[in-house]
C-alpha cells in the first residue's frame, strides 16, 4: 500500500480523482490531507520509503522535517538529495551534509 500526503485538500481531491481511473491503482494508493509533521505520532516506524519530491524546498523547518521522516521510517536512515547540490544523511539524531560531487 502506498500512502500519499499533502496539506492541501484540493491536491488530495485531484489525486483521488486521478486514481479513480485505474481500479488496480485505486486499491494500492491511499491519500491523506495532512503534513508529515501532523501524522508522525500515528505513523511511527510505518513506512519503508519516503519520496519527498519537490517538497524539501517548501518546508518551514528542515531539521524538524528530517526528524519526522526518520521517525516514520521502519529503518531510521534517510538520504536526501537537495537540488543535486547537497546530500543529507540522517541517522539517529545526527545530521550530516556533504557536497554531492
Amino acid at each position: 500500500m502506498v500512502t500519499g500526503i499533502d496539506p492541501l485538500e484540493d491536491n488530495i481531491r485531484t489525486a483521488d480523482q486521478h486514481k479513480s481511473f485505474d481500479p488496480i491503482l485505486a486499491k494500492r494508493i491511499q491519500y491523506k490531507s495532512s503534513s508529515l509533521e501532523e501524522i508522525v505520532e500515528e505513523s511511527v516506524e510505518t513506512f519503508d520509503v519516503i519520496v519527498a519530491s519537490e517538497v524539501v524546498e517548501h518546508v518551514a523547518d528542515l531539521e524538524v522535517f528530517i526528524k519526522c521522516c526518520s521517525q516514520v521510517l521502519k529503518v531510521r536512515e534517510l538520504l536526501l538529495s537537495l537540488l543535486g547540490i547537497f546530500v543529507l544523511y540522517y541517522q539517529g539524531f545526527h545530521l550530516k551534509a556533504r557536497e554531492n560531487i
